[in-house]
């Protein structure tokens, strides 16, 4: 079909009774588009640049090595409470701030599956 038929037409019937309603298909299209605009906005908001930042270095094997301090404990309870991670057996939040200093974050705390769905969503809507 020729691509400007879709704005001259409102329905298409097609031999076998086949109907096509370009309207619709366009007002769908622009609908799912607006709510894939407000998912990429909520994606941002929920969890901020810093907090992803953490949530990325808790993904792949290896230490996780930072400073404490308590812009990072906010960020890291942030996440907490949002349960993209969560607090190791016998080890959490405490221990983990109990001394000042670079300390192993993996230590204490690790990524859920939740966490690394979030991610991968983040990933997908490439934001």
């Amino acid at each position: 079909m020729l691509p400007w038929l879709a704005s001259v037409l409102d329905v298409a019937e097609l031999p076998g009774g086949i109907k096509l309603a370009f309207s619709k298909v366009k007002r769908e299209q622009e609908r799912q588009a607006q709510e894939l605009a407000w998912i990429k906005m909520l994606i941002m908001l929920i969890v901020s640049d810093y907090e992803r930042t953490h949530l990325k270095s808790f993904a792949p094997d290896g230490p996780f090595m930072a400073e404490t301090n308590s812009s990072f404990e906010w960020e890291l309870r942030h996440l907490l409470t949002l349960g993209l991670i969560e607090r190791l057996p016998g080890k959490g939040m405490r221990s983990l701030f109990a001394s000042q200093g670079t300390h192993n974050i993996k230590d204490h705390l690790t990524i859920t599956q939740r966490g690394r769905e979030y991610l991968h969503l983040l990933e997908e809507a490439s934001v």
